[in-house]
């Protein structure tokens, strides 16, 4: 069957050619897909023609195809996904490949940094449209059942029978999630035995699950377990054994560029179930509603559960094809380690770490004399080039006759006075000493952490070339990485 693209008319020539070789990655031929723009959709057209699968490129194709509700931003993280669409229409969301491009272009004379530096989005577009390939085949929406059954009562059938189907599950392995109620209390475990079947253990049946979370002949999944083994062991009582599996450890070490932490705060990293699902999964869920009642934490909690399981099936055998099973069961061995650190906290040498933020500070102060001798000059010399010169230029009122021009030039603070005589006293008064009857001095003052003086000093003094971020021009690290590499 065909596919409907829904993809922004306005594209740079940069993301018309990634767009072509994602298509040409994923395996799309020109004859296999119709292109409309967001504005010339029509869900009613688009579902009497049936279409396969209609994907929407970026959040304003997404708004148009999934519902008003769409917000913006929303592409990033509900990217890879199955929504049903009005009409009937099937609708996958993914990427603008404008927000894909991986290198800088000049537009218009003003160089304009990239989006996807690191090509990370390009490869979720790929990743996307190969779904995409997949879904066209079928039109209509397919849900994945799960069978989840629920224990709440301590010695009942449905307990019994939950712990002896994950104790005698052939490859001892299962897929465990634990729900918190509160920040100190336990709402369910939920054990996985395959993608499709999973068991949630509640209320007075609680301590059965803790029987199988204590028990090493069951090995374990979690995804960011380091969160539920530390909460067990604290709250429970209880230590994870044979832990032996991690979706998001595995996923660091398969991709730890994408997976590590950023060097700022404002960096998203991407190794949520949401997103792993996203990849490695055709589930159209993802999201989980907070909102519902005690029952619907319980469907949430062994979905949750079979997901994982489904996702570390497929991870497994991706670390095995890219060589990194060594590093990635050394980042496992390390896990209780971390649990245990983060229960019991790690002792810090006080003193060593006062010395270490002396050495810091004394470093820091010294490359910031370097930056200041190197930098005043050049501004001083080529002052007329300063755009904004009350940022570095100003003035100083005097500590003692505080800038006043009458006390300037005859200072009664400096005689020794109280009080400013009267002109029948006759006091005979000298300027100001401190300042010589000025009242004030010019200043120059450069901060090099100052974003504003940095922009007048790079842009402006030396003349280089403008770097943007967001459509506004920027100094940071990535501008001038990317300045660094044009020069190269």
């Amino acid at each position: 069957m065909k596919a409907l693209f829904v993809l922004p008319q306005q594209q740079s020539y940069a993301a018309k050619s990634l767009f072509q070789d994602a298509l040409q990655q994923a395996g799309w031929r020109p004859h296999e897909y119709e292109t409309v723009p967001p504005e010339g959709y029509d869900a009613g057209s688009a579902g009497s023609r049936r279409f396969g699968v209609v994907i929407a490129f970026g959040d304003g194709a997404a708004r148009a195809c999934v519902g008003g509700d769409w917000k913006g931003g929303w592409a990033a993280d509900r990217r890879g996904y199955v929504w049903e669409g009005e009409a009937g229409c099937k609708v996958l969301t993914t990427l603008d490949p404008n927000d894909c491009v991986q290198h800088g272009q000049t537009i218009a004379g003003i160089f304009m940094p990239p989006k996807d530096p690191s090509g990370i989005n390009a490869m979720l577009l790929v990743a996307d449209l190969e779904r995409g390939k997949r879904e066209a085949k079928h039109a209509d929406y397919r849900r994945i059942h799960r069978n989840i059954e629920v224990a709440t009562e301590a010695s009942s059938a449905a307990t019994q029978r939950a712990v002896c189907r994950i104790k005698s599950n052939p490859s001892a392995l299962v897929a465990c999630d634990i729900e918190c109620s509160d920040p100190q209390s336990l709402l369910c475990i939920g054990f996985a035995i395959s993608p499709t079947e999973a068991y949630v253990f509640a209320g007075e049946a609680i301590p059965a699950a803790l029987e199988i979370v204590a028990d090493p002949s069951v090995r374990k999944i979690f995804q960011n377990g380091q969160f539920d083994a530390y909460f067990l062991k604290t709250r429970c009582g209880v230590e994870v054994a044979s832990w032996t599996d991690d979706c998001m450890i595995a996923w660091h070490a398969l991709w730890p560029e994408i997976a590590g932490k950023g060097k700022s705060k404002s960096k998203r990293t991407k190794k949520s179930l949401a997103f792993l699902a996203s990849l490695y999964t055709e589930s159209p869920e993802w999201w989980k509603d907070y909102e519902t009642d005690e029952a619907g934490m319980y469907e949430l909690n062994g979905r949750d559960c079979c997901i994982t399981y489904e996702i570390m099936e497929n991870l497994r055998q991706e670390l095995e094809q890219q060589g990194v099973m060594a590093i990635y069961r050394h980042e496992m061995s390390m896990m209780p380690v971390l649990v245990a650190i983060q229960e019991r906290g790690l002792a810090v040498d006080d003193a060593a770490r006062q010395q270490a933020i002396d050495t810091l500070q004394a470093r820091s102060a010294s490359i910031e004399a370097s930056i200041r001798a190197a930098a005043e000059p050049l501004l001083r010399e080529r002052s007329a080039a300063i755009t904004k010169p009350h940022l570095f230029f100003g003035k100083k009122r005097c500590s003692c006759c505080k800038g006043g021009k009458v006390k300037a030039a005859h200072c009664w603070s400096c005689a020794g006075l109280d009080m400013a005589p009267r002109k029948r006293d006759k006091v005979s008064l000298g300027p100001c000493v401190p300042c010589g009857g000025v009242g004030s001095f010019p200043t120059f003052d450069f901060n090099p952490a100052s974003t504003q003086q940095q922009v007048e000093l790079f842009y402006n003094v030396l003349g280089l070339p403008k770097r943007y971020n967001d459509g506004s021009i920027s100094c940071d690290e990535k501008a001038f990485k990317s300045l660094l590499a044009e020069v190269a």
